[in-house]
């Protein structure tokens, strides 16, 4: 029996050594897309925006995962005509996280990367000649991240990042190939998860 109580003391002095962290919040932010491809005269869309919730979790104080479920508008202008195509996504980020700085630090820098996967849920705009059945209704590709965790109280966070999305799957179903791309500015505030 005492093997057994000392092994078991053993495991929760491992588990309380590697730690882990779990924090979710709602986000909010805004970016600014381009579809790319074999169309050209396209330039970046105005701003719009981005709203959402994440999860962030850490086994130890500089690696993490964070995954965020968001709605994202996309889409483009044409530089020769009045045309600005709107798209509207869910996407999914799953990001590895590498945090630095010091775990008590008030303000925490960090990187994030990782796949995205995107369902198309809104298609318009203004006077464009396409429709939402010219589009493939799930896009994928890339995200990178660079951004701050600031300590607002104990255990609580704002998160803001400034991240890019390349896309690698063609959106289009035409002859012509398209991909998403995008630069945001998002910002979050994580709860502890007990």
């Amino acid at each position: 029996m005492k093997k057994y109580i000392l092994g078991f003391a053993f495991l929760l002095g491992i588990n309380s050594t590697f730690a882990q962290t779990t924090s979710i919040g709602p986000l909010i932010g805004i970016n600014s897309s381009v579809q790319k491809g074999d169309i050209s005269f396209e330039k970046w869309k105005a701003a719009d925006l981005n709203v959402g919730a994440f999860l962030n979790h850490s086994k130890n104080d500089k690696f993490g995962l964070r995954i965020e479920a968001l709605y994202t508008s996309l889409g483009t202008e044409y530089t020769n005509s009045s045309e600005v195509l709107k798209t509207g996504y869910i996407q999914i980020p799953v990001y590895g996280v590498a945090y630095f700085g010091k775990q008590g630090s008030a303000v925490r820098p960090k990187l994030m990367a990782g796949p995205y996967v995107g369902f198309l849920t809104n298609f318009g705009g203004t006077k464009i000649n396409l429709n939402k059945d010219d589009y493939n209704k799930v896009d994928a590709g890339l995200k990178a991240a660079a951004g701050l965790n600031v300590r607002l109280s104990n255990q609580i966070w704002l998160n803001a990042d400034l991240h890019y999305g390349l896309g690698l799957v063609d959106i289009s179903k035409l002859e012509s190939k398209i991909h998403n791309n995008a630069w945001g500015l998002n910002v979050g505030v994580s709860f502890p998860v007990k």
